[in-house]
């Protein structure tokens, strides 16, 4: 089976079809066409399901090496909170090596770019991208819904017959990898909000010729998905405590608390 790219619930279902019978559903345009229609998501009224407030999570990004210019700059697209980032430099997807942190300087003026300063006897051959494990700092939370999607065959009647038939079969036996691929993230000036699937079950399907030519066979699904909602902080916000002290107290430790107990 061909790698699959994570998108949405009717990219990754066509993409899935298509690997299971390009007959069928391959082709511009293919013999049966696929659509998903009226998805919807229904969340609970009870109280919040994860609290709003400024969390630490954990970012991965890749950059492309230039082989020209190995030491970069290389500039992540999220500022990292402060705090340990792990730099390593990948060939194709495998990690070849983990670089040492005096192998990395940051930029003292933009926390999101650095530079590398591989020790001499580091190869870079086949080297294609260096990535980044990083913390941020964001105000978000999750939100869990559950509702139904319609997937639509549209096609010749014995086509759709076909189709509806394998359909059932991948929705049933590839739910794992549906389950893996269907996510997306969209960004919106200071807020991303992202989906991923995380419940799928076919629980009903319906087929009906519109002409002697054309049928249409749709089937229902169940789903449950997490939204993860988050904005980028506003000045002032997450600022970390550096000290705390009673007030009036004396010394420059970062703990200077006089306790009192009532007699």
């Amino acid at each position: 089976m061909a790698d699959l790219t994570s998108g949405d619930l009717e990219d990754v279902l066509v993409a899935l079809l298509a690997n299971a019978s390009a007959e069928l559903f391959d082709g511009s345009p293919p013999a049966v066409a696929t659509s998903v229609s009226r998805e919807s998501l229904t969340f609970g009224t009870g109280p919040r399901h994860g609290p709003v407030g400024v969390r630490r999570e954990s970012r991965t990004e890749s950059m492309a090496i230039d082989p020209q210019h190995l030491e970069g700059p290389y500039r992540l697209q999220t500022s990292p909170a402060p705090g340990r980032r792990v730099v390593r430099v990948l060939i194709g997807e495998a990690v070849a090596f983990t670089l040492r942190d005096e192998e990395v300087s940051w930029s003292p003026d933009d926390p999101a770019e650095f530079t590398l300063a591989p020790r001499p006897l580091r190869s870079f051959a086949g080297a294609s991208s260096v990535r980044v494990d990083f913390g941020v700092d964001a105000v978000a939370t999750a939100l869990l819904g559950t509702g139904q999607a319609v997937v639509s065959l549209k096609g010749p009647p014995a086509l759709v017959e076909r189709a509806g038939d394998l359909a059932l079969a991948v929705l049933t036996l590839e739910a794992d990898q549906l389950l893996t691929h269907v996510t997306t993230s969209r960004d919106e000036g200071d807020y991303t909000t992202t989906r991923r699937l995380t419940e799928l079950a076919v629980v009903d399907i319906e087929t009906a010729s519109t002409s002697d030519t054309a049928a249409v066979a749709s089937m229902t699904l169940e789903i449950a998905a997490t939204l993860d909602v988050r904005r980028a902080l506003r000045e002032g916000e997450g600022t970390p405590i550096i000290r705390i002290a009673t007030p009036g107290a004396a010394g420059t430790s970062a703990v200077a608390v006089e306790p009192q107990v009532d007699a």
